[in-house]
Parts: structure tokens; C-alpha cells; sequence
């Protein structure tokens, strides 16, 4: 039986499978393109490259480079061997998150209402509050404060939500391969067409 994945399968703003790392520190979130069915380990290669501490099996196990991570965390306490019994907490400066403008809002507010259920508490066709804020153009919390308040929670279980999205993104590439089949038939018999009338007819 396989073991359960520490990052979840999303979709990209382009509608390809990508595998999603949210930092447990911060909440940042970041996208790995998967098209290909990469396995974990190839996957966590490439987040780590980018600067990320990760594990493709543990949850809680993703730092994003800005963050510290458990390793640093314990570097800094057993720096000369002195453990303090007391430690005044730091308060972390505020990040002030860019308010989006009312034309953004609408738009937000349109996409929940085409795109969100809020009686089953899902998202429908592969969206989520990543694809809206990346349509959008704002950061992907002002789209789930605004679902949050106006739409309700997310309900729905999370691998239900990879599955349909794999299903949405297995769709649309039926769909592309069929138009390229339907293009290829037309040229097909339009050169059948022109084959005929260029052959000498019989006298």
C-alpha cells in the first residue's frame, strides 16, 4: 500500500498537474509542474533546489527558504551549548498584504459564485483559492478571506479535490487530442480530394 504524500496535486493557472508545498512556518505556498508523473523523490529534488526543506511523506515538513525550519531552530539553541530558560518571544514584523482594487473583488466574487459550492463546501472544474487568485492577480489569501466570510469553509476532502482535478485535467487533454484528430481527418481528405481531380481521367 502506498504511503500518503506530504505536498497535495493541484493544477497550475495553466490547467496542468502540478504538486503544491505550503510552507509550515509561513503558509507560503509553491507549485511544481508535474505533466509528467515525476515520481516524489524527483519532485522533492526539484523543490529543494529551489531552496525549499521537504519531505515527500511527513507532513509539516515543508520550510520555504525565507523560513528557518526545525533544523536552524535547534542550531541556534544549542549555540554554546546554553539553553535559555526564558525567552522573550520577538514579534515578527507584520507582512501587509496588498488590498485588491474593486474591479478585483468583482471578479473574485464572480469566479466563487461560478466556480464555488457553498452548500457542499467545494470548488468545481479544478479551481481552488490558488487558481482564482492567480487569475486574479492578487495573493491567494485575499481569495480565501473573501470565500471564507461570503461562501463558508472548504469542506471537501482533499484528495476528492486532487482526484477531480486530475479528472478536469485528463479532460481537457481528451478534448485537444480529438481536435487534433479532427484537424488531421480534414487534411486528410482534403488531400484525397485533390489527388482525384489531379489523376488523368480514362478517355
Amino acid at each position: 500500500m502506498s504511503r500518503p504524500l506530504s505536498y497535495q496535486h493541484v493544477l497550475d493557472a495553466h490547467g496542468r498537474k502540478a504538486e503544491q508545498f505550503q510552507c509550515a512556518e509561513c503558509g507560503t505556498k509553491e507549485c511544481v509542474t508535474n505533466t509528467g508523473d515525476r515520481p516524489p523523490d524527483l519532485i522533492i529534488k526539484v523543490i529543494k533546489a529551489r531552496g525549499w526543506k521537504a519531505d515527500a511523506f511527513k507532513p509539516l515538513s515543508h520550510f520555504c527558504p525565507k523560513c528557518a525550519g526545525p533544523q536552524k531552530k535547534s542550531a541556534a539553541a544549542k549555540q554554546g551549548n546554553v539553553i535559555p530558560m526564558s525567552v522573550t518571544p520577538i514579534a515578527k514584523p507584520s507582512v501587509e498584504v496588498r488590498q485588491p482594487t474593486s474591479d478585483q473583488r468583482v471578479k473574485i466574487r464572480d469566479s466563487l459564485d461560478n466556480h464555488f459550492d457553498d452548500v457542499t463546501g467545494r470548488y468545481l472544474d479544478g479551481f481552488s483559492d490558488q487558481k482564482i487568485a492567480e487569475l486574479v492577480d492578487v495573493p491567494r489569501i485575499i481569495v480565501e478571506r473573501i470565500r471564507e466570510v461570503g461562501y463558508g469553509p472548504i469542506k471537501d476532502d482533499p484528495v476528492l479535490i486532487a482526484l477531480r482535478a486530475e479528472i478536469v485535467a485528463l479532460q481537457k487533454l481528451l478534448e485537444e487530442q480529438q481536435r487534433n484528430h479532427d484537424t488531421l481527418k480534414a487534411k486528410l481528405t482534403d488531400a484525397i480530394t485533390r489527388l482525384d481531380k489531379s489523376l488523368p481521367k480514362a478517355a
